[in-house]
Parts: C-alpha cells; structure tokens; sequence
C-alpha cells in the first residue's frame, strides 16, 4: 500500500470522525419526548403565552398607522398605504372604532391603546420566557437524575475503561446543551 493510499484512508477517516450525525433535528431529539410530555401543562401554558404575544406584536404596528394617521389628518386610516394598503385599507377601516382625523380624543385613545398593548406584550414575554425556561430546567433535572441512575448500575470495569472526570464534564456539558437548545426555542420565538 502506498503512502498516499494510507495518507487519504487516515485523512478521510479523520473527517468522517469531524463530521456531525447523519440524520434529521428530529431523529436526534426523539430522546428528548418523553420528558417532555412530563410537563404538558407548563409546556401549553408557555406557547400560549407566545401565540398571543406574537398576535399582540402584529396590531402594535397597526395602532402606530392609526396615530400617524391621526397626526397627518387622514379621513380614514390606512388611507395613504400603496394598493396593496388600499386593499386592506377598506376592511381595515370600518373595524377601527374612535377614529377622527386630527383629533386630540382619537390620539389620546389610541396612544393609551399603544401604552397597554406594550405591557401586555411585555408581560407575556416575561411570562412565556419564566415558564419555558422553568420547563428546560425541570427536564434538565429529569435528564441528570436519569442519567445517574445509569451511572450507577453500571460495572466497575467502565470507570477502568473510562475516566471518571471526562464522563462528568460530558455529562455537564451536553446536559447544559441540550437545557440551552429547550430554552433558546421560547427565545427565538419571541424575537420573531
């Protein structure tokens, strides 16, 4: 066998070792299910929570137009939108209750309906977040304590084979992933 031969075999067996698991996000999370369904209430509460806030974060903009408006003195709102605008411009219009052009009643309604849908907004971020976060942390616990009930029924000739200080920062470390990877989702759900 040639020196390239085995050069190539040792090189492209270094790269197979580098390269990440075969398979879908989901084959690899199977795992995860079970714990998951240990916390269905927590879990429902928490994607509710960012559903709405989701659905509040879509009529700040539009209480933003309805100011603007307001402030320029348009007849209706959503008047001055392009025709994609004016399409929704029609039906959007007849379900805006209070609105006057350039009046101070309209502005001071609508700029204390901004004020509220921002707290609510705020309030179901925290909310959300506490909850889903809570959540990642219990299956976390589950994980640890499944994980050393493992660990202990296992043979003495393992921790021969195996250092006992590489299997705890394993452990610790891709226990911590995988909390990182059930928290992270509620986050990026809120930045959406």
């Amino acid at each position: 066998m040639s020196a390239a031969a085995t050069t190539s075999a040792a090189l492209g067996t270094k790269a197979a070792a580098n390269e990440p698991p075969k398979g879908s996000a989901w084959k690899n999370l199977r795992g995860l299910f079970p714990y998951l369904r240990r916390y269905p209430g927590g879990l429902a509460l928490g994607l509710l929570a960012t559903v709405l806030m989701g659905i509040i974060g879509n009529i700040v903009p539009l209480a933003t137009g309805i100011i603007i408006d307001v402030l320029a003195g348009s007849e209706r709102p959503f008047s001055n939108s392009g025709v994609v605008g004016a399409l929704k411009a029609s039906w959007l219009s007849t379900i805006i209750p209070f609105y006057q052009p350039s009046s101070r009643h309209t502005l001071g309604i609508y700029c204390l309906l901004l004020i509220g849908l921002i707290a609510i907004k705020g309030v179901l971020s925290f909310s959300a977040r506490w909850i889903l976060i809570g959540v990642s942390r219990d299956i976390e616990f589950d994980v640890r304590n499944d994980l050393l009930d493992r660990l202990l029924i296992l043979e003495p000739e393992f921790y021969v084979r195996n250092r006992t200080g590489e299997l705890m920062s394993r452990a610790t470390n891709d226990l911590n992933a995988v909390r990182m990877v059930l928290a992270r989702e509620s986050c990026t759900a809120r930045r959406r």
